[in-house]
């Protein structure tokens, strides 16, 4: 009695910790949504229409790949190398890169701006996606850029 009761235990607390694991898995990302108000071959923008307090770019995204709006792929470093089917294409002497822009000023060189008819002006990001605080209203631009 004494095993069967000790199994049981073990038991219970394996099955309660991947439950834990689960729900914590599950409520990571921040509820952000957002909508495309420009797409291109080359260009991607996309406006915040939801954001949660702390929520990113990377959340907003993500949403945005669940409900089918765009599709992007990050590679194991955290850079986004394909939007919407376009791949950022490098070689040993020069390449593309999937560029990010926001209009947010906060977070972007102001001295370096990208301008798209119908859109703010956009500054070249200074931090990665990942990172960039999810703004409601605010837009963030992808670019083919050239290096």
């Amino acid at each position: 009695m004494k095993k069967l009761l000790r199994k049981l235990t073990l038991i219970g607390l394996v099955v309660c910790t991947l439950v834990v694991c689960l729900c914590a898995a599950a409520c990571s990302g921040k509820a952000a949504d957002g909508n495309v108000v420009y797409v291109a071959e080359d260009a991607l923008a996309i406006t915040v229409t939801e954001a949660e307090e702390g929520a990113t770019l990377k959340d907003v995204m993500k949403k945005m790949q669940e409900d089918g709006k765009i599709t992007y792929v990050e590679d194991g470093s955290g850079m986004v190398t394909t939007i919407n089917g376009r791949k950022a294409v490098s070689g040993a002497s020069g390449g593309e890169y999937w560029a990010l822009f926001t209009s947010d000023e906060n977070y972007g060189d102001t001295d370096s701006a990208l301008t798209i008819e119908g859109l703010p002006t956009c500054y070249y990001a200074m931090v990665g996606y990942a990172s960039m605080p999810a703004v409601e209203g605010e837009t963030y631009l992808w670019a083919i850029e050239s290096w």
